[in-house]
């Protein structure tokens, strides 16, 4: 059990360079604002080590996501980055981060000063995060449901806003109250501080926007007597538009969005009208319209940005009566409902909520057409008692499988059942093991790496799903991934094979992320049964683990904290047990995505019932494999007919995916909601509420383009509903 081959350091600095060349960017565009081109040259040379905050802006700058990476942090970057997380959950969950919004409190903190470059982006962190958290304030949340949306059974009802609800006379989708938020002086002097830690020139990119883009174009593309109508398609009209040549991120763009809704907040009040400026705002906001899909190539990146682009464009319409159409409410803009339509489809694609309530909102008023997706979108927020609106900015910060490599060290070595002094033989003392795990003095990362390495985990401190630092072969990659989702089986394991001959198969990495399709696909085409396919990742995952001394594990009280795989044996494993449905295999998955979670300290109960569960299942970590498992195992309770068990592992999960703004497994978990009740008590015609949620089971799948589930939905409606 050990790797085949000894990879010295993390292929991402590989990975970044060729994706530098892949997109045609310069070292330069890349590090304006965040670090010294001539210390990025010395990383790209492993001649320095960069900190998460570097690494992810740079790959945010890119285009890309980090959605799929597992980071190993030390210690003390560990510490920074949990600290970061708990204000963003924070937030996330709608409380008032007070000591962020107090002035006489040091934000410092949450970065470490003493690095110039971490220094910018942590205070950038800050000051957003005070931005979101004056949001909430704004917003009042009084009541985690929309206004006008009560509950009664699990049933959305019309109801009156009740006081101190929401702050705020007129209402729009954001339920962002306009003029005691975007006139707030405060408020847009930290969304401009923030913006220029690390864009400092923002002005004058605000100001060539503002020069390039003449107010004749703007005009034009709402006027519908130019011309400039619904058969012509968005990226046609946004073509004629500049945008700035600057590499930005997207939290960077999301800063910038809100910029432009103070500059138009601030333009038209009792006092003054300003034209120019609501002008100015409506060009930043469609320079990144154009922006977005044009220099952002992963769906990730894009789908968590362009929403909140078109939302801010439509804001600053409704909220500021512009009219440069004056039919615009009459009939409708169809520029903007084309926008609308862009951006709900690219959600769907995305599995993403952000901003969707609002944005199927706005659709439904421009069409004049009443929507019944956005009923379904508010019964399934409703159904676990969360808001539905996307209040804050938060979900651009959220960050998942980022664990601490001594703690992981700590509990891989107890697991293995290897004593301290096996695990640092030939490689350091004991004190430094010990100092490393009390966190007291960090080893050299070249002695991280091989302890890594010697407890089977190889030299990885930052993975993806393959060892290949070629751009084409990561989203080659991913590409598998979504075709085997979408269940289109025969052309994923086509690529699967060609990746393989492009990847280092000596990497059990890269042999574990191949043989985990190809045991999948074998199975679809019944070459091998259940028990093959079991044997099949047993194997597998024992090239690297005992899975025999793993399973004993089952015989002992659940709950001990000495288990961690890492991201594909956690894979290898789920896919062991998912063919069978033994309840104690689905116990030992769900105790190990505890683990995950909450990395080993400050444990939860992944089923528990208390009031507070939405700080705690995302008090630090939350790794997206869990969601898949904990899926698994609401189906596999309700399959041996523990449907309250099956019940609460699928609210729990629904409520921890909406409050990220993700709708992963929301569906099917609705669906099994309906199927548990149905078995229990039988299936009812007169029931509407269980009617009504297969109902929104189906229309949730066809919004994410799930179709082949879409149509077993389907037929079960016809089976029970109209037979």
């Amino acid at each position: 059990m050990s790797q085949k081959t000894d990879y010295i350091q993390d292929d991402f600095y590989e990975y970044m360079n060729n994706r530098l060349r892949y997109r045609e960017i310069t070292l330069k565009d890349m590090c304006e604002g965040i670090i010294d081109t001539d210390k990025l040259y010395k990383y790209m040379r492993q001649q320095l080590s960069l900190s998460k905050l570097v690494r992810d802006r740079l790959l945010d700058r890119m285009g890309g996501s980090d959605y799929d990476y597992e980071y190993y942090l030390l210690p003390d970057e560990y510490e920074l980055w949990e600290k970061r997380q708990k204000l963003v959950r924070s937030v996330l969950v709608g409380e008032e981060c007070k000591k962020l919004t107090d002035k006489s409190v040091d934000i410092k903190d949450i970065y470490n000063a003493d690095d110039e470059t971490d220094g910018r982006l942590s205070r950038q962190f800050a000051l957003a995060m005070k931005a979101q958290s004056m949001k909430v304030q704004a917003i009042g949340l009084q009541s985690m449901t929309i206004q006008g949306m009560g509950e009664k059974d699990g049933k959305s009802q019309s109801a009156e806003p009740q006081s101190g609800e929401l702050h705020t006379e007129k209402i729009s989708s954001m339920g962002v109250q306009h003029s005691a938020l975007y006139l707030n002086d405060e408020y847009h002097s930290i969304l401009t501080e923030a913006v220029k830690q690390t864009v400092p020139d923002f002005d004058r990119m605000a100001a060539d926007i503002d020069c390039n883009i003449p107010d004749g174009i703007i005009t034009d593309m709402f006027n519908e007597e130019k011309g400039m109508n619904g058969n012509i398609q968005v990226s046609e009209k946004l073509t004629r538009l500049y945008c700035t040549k600057k590499r930005l991120g997207c939290q960077e763009i999301a800063l910038i969005l809100d910029i432009a809704l103070c500059i138009a907040g601030k333009s038209i009040t009792a006092e003054k009208e300003d034209n120019h400026g609501i002008i100015l705002a409506m060009k930043i906001v469609l320079s990144f319209l154009k922006y977005i899909p044009d220099e952002f190539n992963e769906q990730a990146a894009v789908v968590s940005i362009y929403p909140k682009a078109v939302h801010s464009l439509c804001k600053i319409y409704e909220i500021y009566g512009i009219n440069i159409n004056e039919r615009i409410f009459l009939d409708g803009n169809r520029f903007l409902i084309e926008l609308c339509d862009r951006a709900i489809e690219m959600l769907g694609i995305g599995m993403r909520t952000y901003y969707i309530w609002e944005l199927l909102d706005y659709r439904e008023r421009y069409t004049g057409k009443k929507d019944g997706f956005k009923s379904a979108i508010e019964y399934a927020y409703n159904l676990v008692n969360l808001d539905v609106r996307t209040t804050n900015d938060a979900y651009l910060y959220i960050e998942t499988e980022v664990f601490d490599a001594a703690k992981v060290v700590d509990v891989r070595r107890r697991m293995m059942g290897m004593t301290k002094k096996d695990l640092c033989r030939d490689l350091c003392t004991e004190m430094t093991l010990l100092n490393f795990i009390n966190k007291k003095r960090n080893p050299h990362l070249h002695t991280v790496r091989r302890l890594f390495d010697r407890l089977n985990m190889g030299r990885q401190l930052i993975r993806a799903d393959i060892v290949s630092g070629s751009y084409e072969n990561r989203m080659t990659s991913r590409k598998i991934r979504k075709l085997s989702a979408l269940r289109k089986y025969g052309e994923a394991d086509g690529l699967n094979k060609q990746l393989m001959s492009e990847i280092d198969m000596n990497c059990i990495m890269n042999t574990r992320a191949i043989e985990t399709h190809s045991i999948f696909y074998r199975f679809i085409r019944k070459e091998i049964d259940s028990v093959q396919h079991r044997e099949e990742f047993r194997k597998l995952l024992e090239i690297t683990v005992n899975v025999n001394e793993l399973e004993n594990k089952i015989d002992k009280e659940f709950g001990s904290n000495d288990i961690f795989l890492t991201g594909d044996e956690l894979v290898c494993l789920y896919n062991m047990y998912r063919m069978d449905t033994i309840e104690n295999e689905i116990q030992l998955l769900l105790d190990i995505c505890c683990n995950y979670e909450c990395n080993f300290q400050e444990r939860h109960d992944l089923l528990s019932d208390e009031k507070n569960v939405d700080m705690k299942c995302l008090v630090l970590n939350y790794a997206n494999r869990c969601a898949m498992i904990m899926s698994y195992a609401s189906d596999a309770y309700g399959d041996i007919g523990n449907y309250e068990l099956s019940n609460k592992v699928a609210t729990n999960l629904i409520k921890r995916m909406l409050l990220m703004r993700r709708m992963n497994y929301v569906a099917g978990n609705i669906y099994t909601l309906w199927w548990n009740k149905g078995e229990k008590s039988g299936y009812d015609k007169e029931d509407s509420e269980e009617k009504h949620r297969l109902e929104v089971s189906i229309q949730l799948c066809h919004w994410i383009q799930k179709h082949k589930l879409e149509n077993i939905y389907k037929e079960k409606w016809v089976k029970y509903y109209e037979n």
